[in-house]
């Protein structure tokens, strides 16, 4: 076979250009394996040339990649910026727990219950799996403007309640339906309920029954005033579609059968913080029997 003298020049520039990409990569690649930087606080990663040039670098193994820390410094900031955000966002609209927020807070995907809470019932799962399964996507479409979440206490209706206020970029305002049983704090947040991007009404339905009917008029109003605004309205409760209407009023029936401006998640009657509690009593005894051996 007879060796090739002279190699032409369509070939030479695609070995030049191969070339280029290859060492762009390794400038662009973050470094992952520095023997020396143990960290983004250490002195030598605060001295790193490589952070801003490459090709200048003062230490490692010479081959031109970026630091590592410079991207994840920067990624670190902007979750503890993202985390301090959805917290205030929480505690502005009134969502009455700090722990929940404190919780809720950091995470970026909605809680789900551990399988070991539920033991070998898992069946149990189903109204919780409901509820997150309904509220991220309520979340996610803008077109249905309000969610009824039913079901007994310890579901997890509250806490997907503040899920949906820590997700959402509109003002917000957390609305006890006790509120309105005390009339002064009912004036200072009744323009806002009206008007607000996002309301959620938690626990429906324990507001005092007067004579009057004043507080669950006023409520059963307030939720059709903003569903024929089109505006976003969560609502909790215990009571069960024919208990809403008969307290309510047949003004919400036709309200809420609309579709798909009107959404309905029932949580079933599994109560997590009794299952969470039982839990932590068997792991709890488990750990004491494995002590006395």
């Amino acid at each position: 076979m007879r060796k090739l003298s002279v190699m032409d020049e369509k070939t030479l520039q695609g070995f030049k250009d191969r070339a280029t990409v290859a060492l762009d990569i390794i400038k662009s690649t973050r470094r992952n394996d520095c023997p020396r930087c143990p960290s983004a606080d250490s002195e030598v990663a605060a001295a790193c040339t490589s952070k801003l040039d490459p090709d200048t670098e003062t230490h490692g193994f010479g081959d031109g990649p970026m630091c590592k820390h410079v991207e994840e410094k920067a990624r670190q900031a902007a979750d503890e910026e993202l985390t301090k955000r959805r917290a205030y966002r929480m505690k502005h609209a009134g969502v009455p727990d700090p722990e929940m927020i404190k919780y809720l807070a950091p995470l970026r995907t909605m809680p789900r219950p551990p399988r070991s809470w539920f033991g070998p019932d898992q069946g149990q799962r189903t109204g919780s799996e409901q509820i997150i399964e309904g509220v991220e996507s309520w979340i996610a479409y803008p077109g249905c403007h309000t969610l009824l979440i039913v079901g007994d206490v310890g579901c997890g209706k509250s806490t997907a309640a503040a899920w949906a206020v820590a997700c959402t970029q509109d003002n917000a305002l957390w609305l006890s339906a006790r509120m309105v049983d005390d009339l002064d704090r009912w004036k200072t947040v009744s323009e806002l309920a009206y008007r607000v991007g996002l309301l959620v009404i938690d626990d429906l339905g324990t507001e005092r029954v007067t004579e009057s009917g004043w507080g669950t008029e006023t409520l059963g109003s307030l939720w059709v005033d903003r569903i024929d605004s089109c505006k976003r309205t969560l609502v909790t409760t215990n009571l069960g579609p024919e208990g809403i209407i008969k307290r309510y009023g047949d003004r919400l029936r036709s309200r809420l059968n609309r579709r798909p401006q009107a959404g309905f998640i029932e949580g079933g009657a599994t109560d997590l913080r009794r299952l969470k509690r039982d839990y932590q009593q068997r792991i709890g005894e488990a750990r004491d029997f494995r002590g006395q051996r």
